[in-house]
């Protein structure tokens, strides 16, 4: 309230917003301070953005369920995780975090038939056929497709790195503990309590914390999350070689969000 009173750019301020994926935050923050001292031109920026991140939600939303139904129907365990699933499971509500596409991890061994399921659905891979992201592109452990009129984007994954890159969260524990979360009338499996943790800090470590919106994601687990052991959670990713990666997220999640750290249990 203090820096809206003094005077602030809102051109460079909107720009920032959109950079670091909060416009969300911000509407909502200027909407509640300050909405009438927002220039005509930002008010209308802000207002057409949240118009249209609404609609993309609704539509990307409406994607995953179609896709949780399919896979469902041939018997494809799959988790949701990023995205959608993200927006509902820690913020509570679609429009209060920007993405634009819907991630979904696979067991690798059923991946051709998540890919078949996939062309059913009208998704289409600019990566090549099938033969050749097998041979060049595995060591992503992830393929992108999308449909032709560009409505949605899904990014296909079975694994949460390459082999030989190291990440906080095993694969293989995702599967362990799973939440369903409701969007429509489907339940929809995700990522959640600790694992959702080591998700988030090794993403944001692999991104190198580029983006504000990853940093809110850790703080808002944190702050959500007060229960967590998060000795335990450290103990796990320095077991994967990356006990940094939850330090940092954590130092971050303080120095900029001031959001206090549970104390070591």
């Amino acid at each position: 309230r203090d820096l809206l009173r003094k005077g602030i750019d809102h051109p460079s301020l909107v720009r920032l917003a959109e950079g670091h994926g909060v416009r969300p935050q911000l509407f909502q923050c200027l909407s509640d301070l300050s909405w009438e001292a927002v220039p005509e031109r930002e008010r209308d920026s802000l207002e057409r953005f949240r118009q249209r991140h609404l609609v993309r939600t609704l539509t990307l939303s409406s994607e995953l369920h179609r896709l949780a139904a399919a896979f469902e129907s041939r018997v494809i365990p799959f988790v949701a995780f990023k995205g959608p699933a993200l927006a509902v499971s820690l913020y509570g509500d679609l429009a209060l975090r920007e993405f634009n596409d819907i991630d979904v991890l696979v067991p690798e061994h059923r991946l051709d038939e998540a890919e078949d399921v996939l062309a059913l659905l009208g998704y289409r891979s600019d990566q090549g056929e099938r033969a050749f992201r097998r041979a060049f592109l595995a060591h992503l452990r992830q393929h992108a497709f999308a449909r032709a009129d560009g409505v949605a984007a899904i990014d296909l994954h079975w694994a949460l790195s390459g082999p030989h890159v190291p990440f906080p969260l095993r694969t293989a524990d995702i599967w362990n503990d799973l939440r369903p979360i409701s969007i429509g009338d489907r339940e929809i499996p995700t990522v959640t309590g600790a694992n959702l943790a080591l998700l988030l800090a090794g993403h944001g470590t692999k991104e190198m914390w580029k983006l504000l919106k990853w940093v809110r994601d850790f703080a808002l687990t944190i702050d959500r999350h007060r229960d967590l052991d998060w000795s335990a959670i450290h103990r796990r990713a320095l077991g994967q070689g990356c006990g940094d990666a939850v330090l940092l997220g954590c130092a971050m999640a303080q120095a900029l969000l001031e959001v206090a750290i549970p104390g070591a249990r």
